[in-house]
C-alpha cells in the first residue's frame, strides 16, 4: 500500500495494523520517485498519525519489524513508542525487550530500559535467542560507559556471553561478545584466544575471522591475517552477508600490499614485471571493495585511492578498472 494512501487510510481506522504499517513505510522509501525530504516527511506523519490510535494489532514479530525500520531512519524514539505498545500485548517477548534496551539507551530513555532488561533476566534463558544475549551484554558495555561499577559489569557480561555459547552454540556472536568485553577492557591476549576458539569450533565464522584477521594485521602477521581473510571471502558467501565486503576486499588488498612493498625493497631493481600477476590480484581485489567503500566508507575510500596511487608509483603497473 502506497504511503500517501496508507496515511488516509489509518485516517478512518480505529486501529493501527502492525502488517500495514510495516508494508507504508517500506513502500515510502522504496519510491523513487519520491526524494528523501519527502519520504522522511510522509514517514512521520503516517508514525504520528499511526501512534495515535487506540489500538495495534499485530504480532510481536510485526512490532520488532516495525522498530527496526524505524531505527534504520535513525528514529529510535519512535522505535521504542512502537516497542512499548508491542510489550503492552507481549510483556515477555525477549525480541521486544531486547529490541528496547537496544533503541532505548540510544534515545536516553534508560529507566524504561533498566526496567526492561530487568524482565528480561527474569526469562528463562532456554527461550533467549541470539539478539536477546547480544543487546543485553551492549547494554551492559553501554551502562559501563555511564559510571556504573566495571567489575560487576563485566561480570555479568562473561556470564551473559557465557550462556551464549552454551544455549546458541553455533552462533559465532557469542564469541564475538566475549571478544568485544575483553577488547573494552584492554585485554588483548584474551581477545584473541575467544576469536581463535570461535573460528575452531564454528564452521562459518565470518565475523570473527574478519576481527582476529584486524588484529593480525595491526601485529604484523600478514600471512596469518591474509590466510583468515581468505577463509573469510569464502564463509562470507550467504544470503545475508554479516560482513562489510568492501572493507574485507580492501585489507585483502592492504595485507597483500604490505608483503609485495617488502619484496619489493630487497629486489632493488626498477622492472617489477615479475609481480605483475600478483600485483593485478591485488587490483581484483580493490575492485570488489571499490564500490561498498564509496558508497559507505568515505574515510576508507580516500586511503584505497592512495593505496591504488602507491601501488602504480612503486610498481609501474597501473590500475586498469578505473
Amino acid at each position: 500500500m502506497k504511503g500517501n494512501t496508507y496515511l488516509n487510510v489509518l485516517e478512518l481506522k480505529r486501529g493501527c495494523n502492525m502488517v500495514e504499517m510495516h508494508s507504508a513505510i517500506m513502500d515510502i522509501f522504496a519510491d523513487t520517485e519520491m526524494d528523501e525530504g519527502k519520504q522522511i516527511e510522509l514517514f512521520y506523519k503516517i508514525v504520528d498519525k499511526s501512534l495515535q490510535k487506540e489500538e495495534f494489532i499485530g504480532t510481536s514479530m510485526d512490532f520488532h519489524n516495525v522498530g527496526v525500520e524505524c531505527a534504520r531512519r535513525n528514529a529510535e524514539d519512535l522505535a521504542c513508542d512502537y516497542l512499548e505498545c508491542g510489550l503492552n500485548k507481549y510483556p515477555t517477548s525477549v525480541d521486544l525487550l531486547a529490541d528496547y534496551i537496544k533503541y532505548g539507551t540510544v534515545c536516553d530513555r534508560l529507566d524504561k530500559c533498566k526496567e526492561y532488561y530487568g524482565v528480561l533476566v527474569g526469562i528463562s534463558k532456554n527461550n533467549w535467542n541470539w539478539r536477546a544475549f547480544r543487546f543485553s551484554i551492549d547494554y551492559l558495555m553501554t551502562e559501563l560507559e555511564r559510571g556504573s561499577s566495571g567489575d560487576e559489569i563485566k561480570q555479568s557480561a562473561i556470564t551473559l556471553s557465557s550462556e551464549f555459547r552454551q544455549y546458541l552454540p553455533y552462533d559465532e556472536n557469542g564469541y564475538l561478545s566475549q571478544a568485544e568485553i575483553h577488547n573494552k577492557f584492554n585485554e588483548r591476549e584474551l581477545e584473541i584466544d575467544i576469536l581463535e576458539e570461535a573460528i575452531a569450533k564454528i564452521v562459518k565464522a565470518p565475523k570473527s575471522l574478519l576481527r582476529l584477521a584486524d588484529i593480525y594485521y595491526s601485529e604484523g602477521r600478514l600471512e596469518e591475517a591474509l590466510d583468515l581473510l581468505h577463509r573469510c571471502e569464502r564463509d562470507s558467501l550467504e544470503p545475508q552477508m554479516g560482513v562489510s565486503q568492501g572493507y574485507l576486499y580492501y585489507l585483502d588488498g592492504l595485507c597483500q600490499s604490505n608483503i609485495l612493498m617488502k619484496e619489493l625493497d630487497k629486489e632493488n631493481q626498477e622492472n617489477w614485471e615479475v609481480f605483475r600477476d600478483r600485483v593485478m590480484e591485488i587490483y581484483d581485489n580493490m575492485k570488489i571493495a571499490r564500490k561498498i567503500l564509496k558508497n559507505e566508507h568515505n574515510s576508507l575510500f580516500d586511503e584505497w585511492k592512495f593505496l591504488i596511487t602507491l601501488l602504480e608509483t612503486k610498481t609501474k603497473i597501473e590500475y586498469p578498472y578505473y
